[in-house]
């Protein structure tokens, strides 16, 4: 699977591959239902896909939610995209595992996006993805932080 290849296959969406994690920024002026059904008619296996619109991420990226020192202090600084909104608003800030030595940080949720952050503490290594997937139950991808601005400068261009 070749991201770049995907999106000169969707060139009628104008899509633009972000990375080669299979992100892509969509410029034609289409509903999420219809970029499910192109990307799905294209793509060689079954995918779980997690549309936001642009808005969104500008709007995200406008709140800078890793402004705080704190969260500039992290190992790193991830957003995780759910595939649906939650139901219900989990009390946060979460911490994975509980404690001094959390790994896995949840900061806020806001429609779409989690604000993870996520340290070094021992030899194993906690993904956000899993402890966002495991605590709400609602399946997700993430991306860095630095993705996501570069997400949002390709929308720019777009």
């Amino acid at each position: 699977f070749r991201p770049s290849d995907l999106a000169r296959e969707l060139r009628a969406l104008r899509a633009v591959s972000v990375g080669a994690a299979g992100t892509f920024v969509v410029h034609a002026d289409a509903d999420e239902k219809s970029i499910r059904k192109e990307f799905s008619k294209r793509l060689p296996f079954d995918a779980r896909l997690m549309v936001s619109p642009a808005r969104d991420v500008i709007d995200l990226v406008a709140r800078d939610p890793f402004s705080s020192e704190a969260a500039r202090s992290a190992d790193g600084q991830f957003i995780c995209i759910l595939e649906s909104p939650l139901r219900t608003r989990p009390k946060l800030p979460l911490y994975v595992p509980e404690g001094p030595d959390w790994q896995v940080g949840i900061t806020e949720v806001r429609g779409r996006f989690v604000v993870a952050l996520w340290r070094r503490v021992g030899r194993n290594f906690l993904y956000p993805n899993a402890v966002v997937e495991k605590r709400f139950g609602v399946p997700a991808t993430t991306r860095g932080w630095k993705t996501i601005l570069r997400i949002r400068k390709a929308i720019e261009i777009g």
